[in-house]
């Protein structure tokens, strides 16, 4: 690969997970995901 992490780069990826817990407004959308698509969710160990 010519350009590794020019289109994805983890480091700035990482920032844009979890969102519903800085952005409570989210967390109903957060919820019917997780309720709909269960199989694409990641299980994040707290």
């Amino acid at each position: 690969h010519g350009s590794p992490k020019s289109g994805f780069d983890p480091a700035k990826s990482i920032k844009n997970t979890k969102l519903w817990i800085s952005h409570p407004e989210y967390q109903k959308e957060a919820e019917e995901i997780a309720e709909k698509l269960p199989e694409y969710l990641y299980n994040y160990a707290e």
